[in-house]
C-alpha cells in the first residue's frame, strides 16, 4: 500500500519521472479535503510552473480571481477606511474628498 503524502508529493516534485508515479497511484479519495489540492495540482499542471507555488500562493490568486464577481461593498469588507485611504493616489483622495463633501451638503 502507498503512503498517501508520498504519493501526493510527487505530483509537485518537478521531476518527471516522479510526477508520473503520482499521477498513476494517486487516486482522489475524499472530495471534502481534496478539493484545494486538485485545483492547486491542476494549476502546476497547466501552467507548468515550479514547487515555489504555495497554498497560500494559490488561496491570493483564488480570490483576485474572484474579485470581478463582488460587489464594491463586498470588495472592501473589512478594510479600516484609514487602509482605503492610504491605498488611493493624492488625485483619488482630492477627488473623493470633493464627493464626500457634495455628498454631505445634500443630506443637510
Amino acid at each position: 500500500m502507498l503512503v498517501f503524502a508520498g504519493v501526493i508529493w510527487n505530483l509537485f516534485s518537478g521531476i518527471p519521472e516522479k510526477v508520473h508515479f503520482g499521477e498513476e497511484h494517486f487516486h482522489w479519495k475524499r472530495n471534502d479535503h481534496s478539493t484545494i489540492t486538485r485545483e492547486l495540482y491542476t494549476y502546476y499542471r497547466e501552467e507548468d510552473i515550479d514547487m515555489a507555488y504555495t497554498i497560500e500562493d494559490l488561496k491570493r490568486d483564488s480570490a483576485l480571481e474572484g474579485l470581478p464577481f463582488l460587489s464594491p461593498e463586498e470588495r472592501i469588507k473589512g478594510l479600516d477606511p484609514a487602509q482605503i485611504m492610504q491605498s488611493l493616489d493624492p488625485e483619488q483622495r482630492k477627488l473623493l474628498g470633493e464627493l464626500f463633501k457634495k455628498a454631505w451638503t445634500k443630506e443637510k
